[in-house]
């Protein structure tokens, strides 16, 4: 029964407001097993049904968190990358005014914090899943890539 509830969607989508959801974020020193205390303290506290939309909340706004984050490395090798490699290719130094400027041209795409920060709420939001498949040991539907991707 159960399990039943976990793959049932929220009757209505539509009132599902993310705006309101409360995302955290784990740094270096954060542990897998701090992510398990608060995922079993929330579920106590809210309930089984709030829980449920919460969960369906956090896998769409980590769609969205993981699908920016690729975006914006496409940017920075379009804009950053490449022309340093093709710089480089052709036998020319990347250090100096050009290395400068791609630095400039890095920080107008992203900050290295806001990047700091929205990797660190997609690895909380993937601990959450993978310790909710854990607990479950049901596989979710889709399960998304939450592999690190190389940051600049």
């Amino acid at each position: 029964m159960f399990g039943r509830l976990w793959l049932r969607r929220p009757a209505c989508l539509s009132a599902l407001d993310l705006s309101k959801m409360v995302l955290g974020r784990m740094p270096a020193e954060t542990t897998f097993e701090s992510i398990k205390q608060e995922f079993k303290q929330e579920l106590h506290r809210v309930g089984l049904k709030r829980f449920q939309e919460n969960i369906h909340a956090e896998k769409l706004i980590l769609e969205q968190l993981l699908r920016q984050r690729e975006e914006l490395t496409k940017k920075i090798d379009e804009e950053c990358l490449n022309p340093a490699l093709r710089r480089c290719a052709n036998g020319h130094d990347v250090k100096g005014l050009f290395w400068s400027n791609m630095q400039g041209n890095l920080a107008k795409i992203q900050s290295k914090k806001e990047r700091v920060e929205m990797d660190e709420m997609i690895d909380w939001l993937c601990a959450r899943r993978r310790f909710l498949k854990e607990w479950n040991n049901l596989s979710l539907d889709k399960e998304l890539n939450c592999s690190a991707l190389p940051t600049l």
